[in-house]
């Protein structure tokens, strides 16, 4: 009887570290997710800014050649 019960205890024991494990895989998966489209995001900015600043000085470059 002792020995089933430590044995239940041994699976509830595995049971909550898959749990654990699992939550924490996903925690990660989740932070990873966030940091990348961040990234992404910042990536994007830089390349629309860019392409803002090059239209700028192309447009400029037109109204000095016509002064």
């Amino acid at each position: 009887m002792h020995d089933h019960l430590y044995d239940l205890s041994k699976k509830d024991e595995l049971k909550m570290i898959g749990v654990l494990v699992a939550i924490t895989l996903v925690l990660f998966t989740y932070l990873g997710i966030l940091v990348h489209e961040r990234q992404t995001s910042e990536n994007e900015k830089l390349a629309t800014t860019n392409s803002l600043e090059s239209n700028l000085s192309s447009i400029s470059e037109s109204l000095n050649k016509r002064h």
